[in-house]
């Protein structure tokens, strides 16, 4: 998402179980899984500390989530928000950078909550 040293990711499945495969490439690949996303019991959520090139150090989170899902609709809804309205971007942005020093503490819910209740734009509902 805009805004941030602590990128995200989502991986989109067909079905509300995600493939095993999919699973064991991202553990494989060194991201520990964290827990499941309040939007939908079938987004989990999975992190990485990064450790080379200009985001060494900095956390990435990615989300396995079914297609359609309310997590995948909400993910896509403030991408093409964000792509398309300047003062949605820049609140969004804003609110992910002021919760980001809960990263630092490695708070990833704390960093959840709080750039959802910062952001003063239309996004709120989707956050």
């Amino acid at each position: 998402m805009p805004g941030t040293w602590h990128p995200d990711g989502a991986i989109f499945t067909k079905d509300a179980n995600p493939p095993k495969e999919a699973v064991a490439a991202l553990l494989e690949s060194g991201f520990r899984f964290i827990g499941i996303g309040r939007l939908h019991k079938y987004d989990l959520w999975f992190i990485k500390r990064l450790s080379r090139g200009f985001l060494d150090g900095f956390i990435m989170k990615i989300h396995l989530t079914q297609m359609g899902g309310n997590a995948a609709s909400a993910l896509q809804e403030i991408r093409e928000r964000c792509r398309n309205n300047q003062e949605d971007f820049d609140s969004y942005k804003d609110s992910k950078v002021k919760a980001a020093e809960y990263l630092s503490k490695g708070d990833m819910i704390l960093y959840k909550k709080e750039k959802s209740t910062d952001c003063d734009s239309a996004l709120i509902p989707l956050l």
